[in-house]
């Protein structure tokens, strides 16, 4: 009998986990349900969390229009336009039934980014003549290359964090806040 018992024990304990294990359509479907049910409450930042999540499971057109939409609700309206940019090349590259489901949602796409983009606030980031050579640039904990300098680049609204690296070891961190539609130009100097 206890051998018995074991035997049901493994075969209950070693099996079940696989037989209620979700596949990543049905996580992702999860997260997804989860994120729009945090958008509704206002709560953007867990929900575009979640939605992002859901859409690198299971890569749907779907998803990623309505996490657009989280990022256009939550200020963050640069991220939303190169969200709404790629949910419009996806849309446009699918089959005309499927593209026609999507017909209303691409007509919102286009309207969301033709009214976000003026508001995108943009930054121009300049080293200054006398910093040494082998200076480096971070926005956002990402370098900025040196052939980007000078150039415009479309940020989300909001603090970003600017660090200038020389090759000494001095490194130098500012917090910087911008807000929708400004343009700026920083000249950084060591």
């Amino acid at each position: 009998m206890a051998r018995f018992t074991r035997w049901i024990c493994g075969f209950l304990c070693l099996g079940a986990p696989n037989a209620w294990a979700q596949t990543d359509a049905e996580r992702a479907e999860d997260l997804f349900t989860q994120g729009v049910s945090l958008m509704k409450e206002g709560n953007f930042g867990d929900a575009c969390s979640l939605i992002r999540d859901s859409y690198q499971l299971d890569p749907r057109t779907g998803t990623l229009f309505t996490l657009a939409d989280c990022f256009a609700n939550s200020g963050k309206i640069y991220s939303a336009i190169l969200h709404y940019n790629e949910f419009l090349a996806l849309s446009s590259q699918a089959a005309p039934g499927p593209q026609a489901k999507q017909k209303e949602r691409i007509r919102a796409a286009e309207e969301q980014r033709k009214r976000l983009t003026p508001l995108v606030p943009t930054l121009t980031l300049v080293l200054a003549s006398e910093a040494p050579a082998g200076t480096e640039l971070w926005l956002d904990e990402v370098p900025v290359p040196p052939h980007a300098l000078g150039l415009a680049r479309m940020i989300d609204p909001g603090d970003h964090t600017i660090t200038l690296k020389i090759p000494d070891g001095y490194v130098r961190r500012d917090q910087v806040a911008f807000s929708a539609g400004q343009r700026s130009r920083l000249i950084l100097a060591a």
